[in-house]
């Protein structure tokens, strides 16, 4: 648990070397298609840490975080211990405005972030712990590649109204706090050099209107 929620409080893309064990994006793609009865042009991974062309309509990303919280429930862990929590430590949740003090240990989400693909997009899915009870969700900012604030910026509201619509956060005590992204990490020397770039976000410009998804 502490390993995932460390893959996924700094998003950290090495997760992608999983591949090597539990199967390719291609076989997974096709397991959620025939699980789900789902159209196979909504689900299209071609990495498992989410670079590249990676597809899942809002609707099916609830679907998908159901599906974790019962495992969850399954093997005795809570999803708070895999997930980051908003107001809980330094994860990427900590770039989103306003959830740090809005949603304090109220919110379990998970972002994703593409500055190229398909125009760019700007995702937060997860579930908002409510006062009128737990609320999943998944908003995505599509076509926002040159605009990732603005689109951060809509999801945080997002958040924060549903809070306020369902009474108001329910908080809980923050999980314990997984270590650092290159804690205990070990570093091997290659035969040779190798190079990597990352791509950079544009100027600002206007995103276009997030799409959401909601279940209880």
């Amino acid at each position: 648990a502490e390993t995932l929620r460390r893959f996924n409080a700094y998003s950290n893309n090495d997760i992608e070397r999983l591949a090597a064990t539990i199967g390719e994006p291609g076989a997974l793609a096709a397991d959620l298609v025939l699980r789900w009865n789902a159209n196979e042009r909504d689900v299209n991974f071609a990495t498992l840490s989410g670079l590249g062309v990676n597809r899942l309509t809002p609707r099916l990303v609830v679907r998908l975080v159901r599906e974790l919280i019962h495992v969850c429930d399954r093997l005795g862990v809570a999803i708070e211990d895999l997930l980051p929590v908003a107001g809980c430590g330094r994860s990427t949740l900590s770039g989103l405005p306003g959830l740090g003090r809005g949603a304090a240990r109220a919110l379990v989400a998970k972002t994703g972030t593409l500055t190229q693909t398909d125009g760019g997009v700007s995702v937060l899915a997860g579930v908002a712990r409510t006062r009128g009870g737990s609320r999943l969700f998944c908003v995505a900012a599509p076509g926002s590649g040159r605009s990732i604030s603005a689109a951060r910026d809509a999801e945080s509201r997002f958040v924060l109204d549903l809070l306020a619509r369902e009474g108001g956060p329910d908080e809980a005590a923050c999980p314990a706090m997984p270590g650092l992204s290159d804690a205990d990490a070990a570093v091997f020397a290659a035969e040779r050099d190798t190079a990597c770039s990352i791509p950079a976000s544009g100027a600002a410009a206007g995103a276009t209107a997030p799409t959401a998804a909601m279940s209880h």
